[in-house]
């Protein structure tokens, strides 16, 4: 579950379309470009749906691909170091977190620049 103070950020909107929605599209395009399959935005219609979906496709990554979690880490340029762990459950939901906090900042950056 996001923290409600980030939470409030993505459902902020720019030219008609929810901040969270341009984050999704940032993570969908990030995770296809690493190789993974495809991260389909159907059903994503609140900030915490796009947690919730992020956060089952990590588990399924960790699972059954862990060796491509190195590779999406570099391209969302999200750096491992980052990252500190307890639990295997615990430190996916950690990773999401870090993973939409990084791609808000990327299309936060080019709402300001743009």
């Amino acid at each position: 579950m996001l923290p409600q103070d980030f939470h409030d950020k993505l459902i902020l909107k720019n030219n008609n379309q929810f901040i969270f929605e341009m984050v999704a599209h940032q993570i969908k395009k990030d995770w296809e470009r690493s190789g993974l399959w495809e991260f389909s935005l159907t059903n994503i219609n609140s900030p915490n749906d796009l947690f919730s979906k992020l956060n089952d496709h990590l588990t399924t990554l960790v699972n059954n691909q862990p060796e491509s979690l190195q590779n999406l880490l570099y391209i969302m340029d999200l750096s491992e170091l980052r990252m500190r762990f307890t639990s295997v459950s615990d430190s996916v939901e950690n990773l999401t977190l870090e993973i939409i906090k990084r791609e808000f900042l990327k299309v936060k950056l080019r709402i300001e620049i743009g």
